[in-house]
């Protein structure tokens, strides 16, 4: 899904994180989250992670967990 429309993720965290064009989608059989930028001819999967984390301090802080 997000190959082909990468554009459809949402951008919540983009704003909170300070990226701007970093995108958000829900898996729906489970609780994740795929971080995610459109890049041209790719798309770069930054992280999948548990939808109850505190996301904005993993996503600031990659190497304290």
């Amino acid at each position: 899904m997000i190959a082909s429309h990468p554009g459809s993720g949402s951008l919540r965290y983009a704003y909170e994180l300070g990226l701007p064009d970093l995108r958000t989608v829900s898996l729906k059989r489970y609780p994740y989250l795929v971080f995610y930028r459109d890049q041209p001819g790719h798309v770069d999967v930054w992280r999948v992670l548990h939808a109850k984390r505190d996301i904005p301090q993993w996503m600031q802080e990659p190497n304290s967990h």
